[in-house]
């Protein structure tokens, strides 16, 4: 089990520095929530543009999770997406992980 970050200053630190850091830390996590948020709403559009990506939301709320199945078609969902207009681009895997990092 993993224990949650800890934004508490170090004792060793300086107070102005350390709150300097703690300012820097809340910074960072407020853009990781807007990027999170952006990537959801992404998620959620392609999902609602499609018959498939209704059917996953539907097994979804059904569920509370995706089959096998399921995580394929949304696998596939993104690759046509990512082909849309280019059917030669070569896509490399490392390209999805931080769109689809927040289902984890």
């Amino acid at each position: 089990m993993h224990s949650a970050p800890t934004y508490l200053p170090s004792p060793n630190m300086e107070p102005s520095k350390s709150m300097e850091n703690t300012d820097e830390r809340t910074s960072e996590l407020m853009h990781h929530d807007s990027s999170h948020q952006d990537t959801r709403n992404a998620l959620l559009k392609l999902l609602n543009e499609t018959n498939d990506g209704k059917a996953l939301l539907a097994e979804e709320k059904t569920r509370g999770c995706l089959s096998s199945k399921g995580r394929s078609t949304l696998c596939e969902l993104f690759i046509r997406r990512e082909l849309q207009g280019n059917p030669t681009k070569r896509i490399s895997g490392t390209d999805f992980w931080p769109q689809i990092s927040w289902l984890k």
